[in-house]
């Protein structure tokens, strides 16, 4: 059957054409191993592999106990996905108004004493990065989105938490794609920052007691553009579009040698064997919902080493998923 499907509608979830193809024919059957997915749809089963880890990050597959993956329901899969994306886009959308109107308010006046103001490369807006952050006294809340343009960014902060500035970052999953950012956040974390693990920000954005804000309009790396303002009714609405991104995100606490782990309620009682120092860094990595690339990364290893070593934990713990992985291991006490 021809697919109805608008081209890259799934690219929404991460899905890329390879990944749709597998997607389509697990739709297809009841359960379907690697090995005979890369044979109908002539793949090699590495690839398909990758695919089948995509799709069961995403919530559209799930692997079951014979080894062999099945299609989740679409119609509950797919609309708690689009679900998701429909309530972010509709937050963005509603500060545009408010937005535009600084843009064009700053762009009549073209004076810096007004309330908000354009400012464009790299020195320009890490010498105002430097004067919003120096300048907090209280509270600042942040979205961390890269590209970092800012080669002090961290030192500030830290001065800052050093103060008892109440400070809140909100991290996308890209944030940890440059290697050795997740260690300087857990830096911050363990200095006192409170941060929490988000799909992705809309912008890179820092808000100073809730008066003054710096926010990206261009993440160009060579020529990137920003806006500065203490305009109350734009500060209001970065506030509000914060704390919507804020309540629906997962807390990211530092797990020490083991990595960061989202806080989660253990009620369970320890039991049998503890894990070993490798099981728990994995885990605690696994649960903070970060890419297998990622995660490869900081663990040193290939994908396939991780997966294999995933796939033997599963085992241990006797899940079949991440979530479910996750949920026997809060249970044991492990994490």
């Amino acid at each position: 059957m021809r697919p109805s499907t608008p081209p890259d509608a799934l690219r929404l979830a991460g899905v890329d054409e390879i990944g749709e193809r597998v997607y389509r024919q697990l739709l297809s059957v009841d359960v379907a191993h690697t090995d005979s997915l890369a044979i109908a749809l002539d793949f090699s089963p590495d690839v398909v592999a990758e695919r089948l880890a995509i799709l069961s990050d995403a919530g559209l597959a799930v692997q079951v106990a014979s080894g062999g993956f099945t299609a989740v329901d679409p119609r509950a899969s797919l609309r708690s996905l689009a679900d998701g994306h429909a309530r972010r886009v509709d937050a963005l959308r509603s500060v545009i108004p408010e937005l535009a109107e600084a843009f064009d308010l700053n762009r009549r006046e073209g004076a810096r004493s007004s309330r908000t103001l354009v400012i464009t490369g790299p020195e320009a807006i890490g010498d105002w990065y430097g004067r919003v952050s120096l300048g907090v006294e209280r509270e600042m809340l942040a979205f961390d989105k890269p590209p970092y343009v800012v080669g002090v960014q961290d030192r500030l902060q830290g001065l800052a938490l050093a103060r008892d500035v109440d400070w809140r970052s909100l991290y996308g999953r890209e944030s940890f794609n440059r290697p050795g950012r997740l260690d300087e956040v857990l830096q911050d974390i363990a200095g006192g920052e409170q941060a929490r693990l988000t799909e992705s920000v809309p912008v890179k954005l820092a808000l100073a007691d809730r008066k003054r804000a710096i926010l990206s309009l261009s993440l160009n790396e060579r020529e990137p553009e920003a806006l500065v303002t203490r305009s109350p009714q734009l500060i209001d609405a970065l506030v509000a579009l914060f704390e919507l991104y804020w309540d629906t995100a997962e807390p990211l606490v530092g797990g020490g040698s083991a990595g960061p782990r989202i806080r989660t309620p253990s009620t369970g009682r320890r039991t049998g064997r503890p894990p070993t120092p490798d099981e728990r860094t994995l885990l605690t990595l696994l649960s903070a919902d970060l890419k297998d690339e990622v995660i490869a990364r900081e663990l040193g290893v290939s994908t396939r080493t991780l997966r294999r070593r995933m796939q033997d934990v599963f085992t241990e713990l006797g899940a079949m998923s991440r979530f479910h992985a996750g949920v026997e291991a809060a249970r044991r006490g492990w994490i």
